[in-house]
């Protein structure tokens, strides 16, 4: 289990009690050769209890509890009254079980230690820490390669650093079989596989010092995007919203400053100011907006364009689209906008499992067409 500061207590002075507590042990365990079993039983008691209470301000009664269980304590009551007047066997096997119980606490303190230690260094990194709850993957117009966050939180060249929960991986899993929401769901899961082939990977999005264009060719500090897991032993909260809300607060205190949740929804942003966060309200696309959608519908329209538009809106496969629509834009003007957005739809779709090339020859394109519509210049993969 991972040990978490509370909200507003200090990383540091968790790290220092924890380091305190295992060192009192390690001293009590070294010393026991010269004990009688009783005096160590009462020892150990005397710590356990001050460990509680020098905890139960500090992190979750949970967490508490896995550091220093109760039981153990009661269980060395129970022993040192079955024990100790059977002399000398009793001390023998007194001796024995507050040996076991004081190796199991040290490890359970070292492990946590270094646990803690490890995720404290994780968010040492500089610049912002911003969480993405899933209407971001989702709702908003720019795919996540294409969002510029710093122009929003007014970062300037500061890096901006991504961290994924794993609780919104899974929502976008299963938004991969919502019928319009399919598509940006699997393009975003197959972008951060690509991004992040091994699990503690750092995924580096955009570089340091690269002039961003939709932000006026402004410097931007560098964009990289993490997934952050689960730790051993966690529950999560029932609501998904509740659960990304906690993990922020987990990041900000092991960070040690703020961090940022990015929303396009309303109660979400309310819940993450509520919770002490710095919240970054995205608009949402009106419904007469362009968006990158596979199926080429925008929200809350029955249909799309009027004459071609219409009707090659209505062609099923994605590549007869392409060519439809191409064909309909060098006929006429009079749809050209929509026709135009309809192919990029499809081509995205497309884009998913196929090559530039498979594309190229499924669509009467050529590669660098087909680079260009969808907006990239890369080389064919």
């Amino acid at each position: 289990m991972l040990i978490i500061p509370l909200p507003g207590h200090d990383r540091e002075n968790l790290r220092s009690i924890l380091t305190g507590l295992h060192q009192q042990l390690v001293n009590l365990r070294g010393g026991g050769g010269g004990q009688r079993a009783l005096a160590r039983v009462i020892s150990y008691i005397d710590w356990a209890q001050e460990a509680r209470r020098m905890l139960r301000n500090q992190v979750r009664p949970a967490e508490a509890q896995h550091l220093v269980p109760t039981k153990s304590w009661e269980l060395a009551l129970t022993a040192t009254t079955t024990f100790a007047s059977i002399d000398p066997a009793g001390e023998r096997l007194l001796n024995g079980f507050v040996s076991a119980e004081l190796d199991e606490r040290i490890h359970v303190l070292k492990r946590a230690l270094a646990d803690l230690t490890d995720e404290m260094e994780r968010f040492t990194r500089p610049g912002a820490l911003i969480i993405l709850d899933t209407t971001c993957f989702i709702e908003h117009r720019d795919k996540l390669e294409d969002l510029d966050h710093a122009a929003a939180m007014c970062a300037g060249t500061d890096d901006i650093h991504i961290i994924v929960p794993m609780v919104v991986i899974d929502e976008l899993d299963g938004l991969k079989r919502v019928h319009d929401k399919k598509w940006r769901a699997s393009y975003t899961l197959a972008y951060l596989d690509k991004l992040l082939p091994s699990p503690d990977q750092i995924g580096v999005i955009r570089p340091s010092g690269l002039h961003q264009l939709m932000a006026g060719g402004e410097l931007r500090g560098s964009v990289t995007v993490q997934i952050l897991f689960d730790p051993p032993g966690h529950v999560r909260a029932p609501i998904a919203d509740d659960e990304i809300i906690d993990r922020a607060v987990a990041v900000q205190s092991l960070a040690g400053r703020r961090v940022w949740l990015a929303t396009i929804d309303t109660g979400m942003a309310f819940r993450g100011r509520a919770a002490g966060l710095n919240v970054l309200k995205m608009e949402k696309p009106d419904d007469d907006e362009e968006q990158p959608r596979s199926s080429g519908k925008r929200r809350g329209k029955a249909g799309n364009g009027s004459g071609a538009a219409a009707e090659v809106h209505k062609i099923q496969n994605p590549a007869e689209r392409i060519i439809r629509a191409g064909e309909a834009i060098a006929a006429s003007k009079q749809d050209e906008a929509e026709l135009k957005r309809i192919r990029r739809a499809a081509l995205e779709e497309l884009a998913t499992d196929l090559t530039y090339a498979e594309i190229a020859a499924r669509t009467k394109l050529n590669e660098q067409q087909v680079g260009q519509l969808l907006g990239t210049l890369k080389p064919t993969p």
